[in-house]
């Protein structure tokens, strides 16, 4: 973030939109990261390692909506004051 710590409302929903994306893209890959038969060893450790970069991701673009929700939400209340 800037030193400004100036959030919009638009910046918020663009979080979030990113989060619940990764989030889909990560809850509809879970069936198929079960299913590996008829696989290569290589696939199966491609195919794990892919679950975890979407982890991570999914993390780090929930923490940056939580992070950017709390800073509107506290630039709004000083605005306010």
């Amino acid at each position: 973030m800037s030193n400004d710590n100036k959030v919009t409302l638009g910046d918020v929903k663009r979080s979030f939109f990113y989060f619940l994306t990764v989030f889909c893209v990560f809850i509809l890959s879970l069936p198929g990261i079960i299913n590996m038969a008829y696989l290569s060893t290589a696939m199966i450790i491609l195919k794990c390692v892919l679950g975890i970069v979407l982890i991570v991701c999914v993390a780090a673009n929930g923490s940056s909506f939580i992070e950017k929700l709390l800073l509107y939400i506290k630039n709004k209340s000083a605005d306010q004051k």
